[in-house]
């Protein structure tokens, strides 16, 4: 509590007995002004904690999930009617080659299998899958992540397999001794299921359809690669 002055003080009379007292503010008006003020920071501070870390949540789910193109934003759109897998490769996938029990032919699985990835990646450069070489299981030197093989396969020409990120492709051997450019598009074929892509109905003019070996990529197929793999940068 603070006193002021009386204008018409008179030194004759006791100072004391010529103060007119001037309250402070209640301090319950005090308390109820500052606590609300520190409710609003307090509430503000809590929400903007509540966000930062629900965000933080969803970007681990994504970074470990499948493929959602609302989440790389693509660049290009997807193409009418194509037809694709629920996933995408997701970190970079590291193949190799096991060319064991395979036909008699001139030419080798590896440099199949090594053309056959470059071709994807000329259609999308950011495709993050790579052939490193002849699998140690079959004499190389090479780590992987997933192989690609000869096997028997009950009258199919080759199979895809995606499991908890790993990849492995199968050839037929009764494909051979066949021509390189056959054997090379059922190759395409199967890596195609292997970065996301689905069958098309024989009348689509794709790598993807089941007609055979006769079609090669088409403009068709790379623009499904470029819609799973060339979106712009995660933020």
């Amino acid at each position: 509590m603070t006193a002021r002055r009386n204008d018409s003080w008179n030194a004759s009379i006791p100072f004391e007995r010529h103060f007119d007292v001037w309250e402070d503010p209640p301090l319950r008006e005090l308390t109820l002004i500052g606590g609300v003020r520190w409710f609003a920071i307090v509430t503000m501070l809590v929400l903007l904690a509540v966000a930062t870390i629900t965000m933080a949540i969803i970007g681990v789910i994504f970074s470990a999930g499948g493929f959602d193109p609302g989440y790389v934003e693509p660049r290009y759109p997807r193409p009418d009617g194509y037809r694709f897998n629920d996933w995408r490769i997701e970190g970079h996938r590291i193949m190799c080659v096991d060319p064991r029990n395979g036909p008699a032919v001139e030419w080798s699985l590896l440099d199949m299998a090594e053309d056959a990835v470059a071709t994807w990646k000329r259609a999308a450069p950011s495709l993050p899958l790579s052939i490193s070489g002849i699998c140690k299981s079959a004499g190389g030197n090479a780590d992987d992540d997933g192989d690609i093989k000869w096997g028997k396969l009950d009258g199919l020409s080759g199979r895809a397999r995606v499991h908890s990120g790993d990849v492995e492709i199968v050839l037929s051997p009764d494909l051979g001794p066949a021509s390189w450019d056959c054997v090379r598009n059922v190759l395409l074929h199967e890596t195609g299921h292997a970065i996301g892509l689905d069958h098309q109905p024989d009348v689509t003019p794709s790598i993807m359809n089941c007609s055979g070996c006769e079609h090669p990529i088409t403009p068709l197929d790379v623009a499904a690669a470029q819609y799973l793999y060339e979106g712009r940068a995660k933020k």
